[in-house]
């Protein structure tokens, strides 16, 4: 997977965005690994219109806790997030957007984190659930 420069750089941005870049699941353990060997602290990380799935934000949400860059901000809508993928995710961010994903029951616990914490921001508009449908077709659908 070939990562961005601004990933290998020390003046890296707080922002990084890797949306419609065609990754997923397999690209997860690599993409930490860089974060983990970025010296910035990483504020947002845009992820949206992959194909990560449950498998992909779970080795996603497991490598974030263990680095030092954590983000504030993870945007993973229309990535194909159901229940077992947004049960994974860590509580620790401002702000979590899981749109057009089908989070299942985990939208309860979710929400609940909401509730405890005034200050978390939680998009979780899904519309019609459509993150069963594979790449193009559901981009397509919008």
């Amino acid at each position: 997977m070939a990562l961005p420069n601004s990933f290998r750089d020390k003046d890296t941005s707080t922002k990084q965005r890797l949306n419609m870049c065609r990754l997923t699941s397999y690209c997860c353990e690599a993409l930490v690994s860089a974060l983990s060997s970025n010296s910035q602290h990483l504020r947002e990380l845009e992820l949206s219109d992959n194909d990560l799935l449950d498998s992909g934000v779970k080795l996603l949400s497991a490598g974030l806790a263990n680095v030092h860059c954590k983000p504030e901000i993870l945007r993973l809508s229309f990535c194909g997030v159901k229940e077992e993928g947004c049960a994974s995710l860590a509580s620790h961010m401002r702000e979590l957007d899981l749109s057009f994903n089908c989070p299942g029951d985990s939208r309860e616990r979710l929400l609940s984190v909401r509730l405890k914490n005034p200050y978390f921001k939680l998009n979780m508009d899904c519309g019609e659930c459509r993150a069963d449908k594979p790449g193009p077709k559901r981009y397509a659908e919008r």
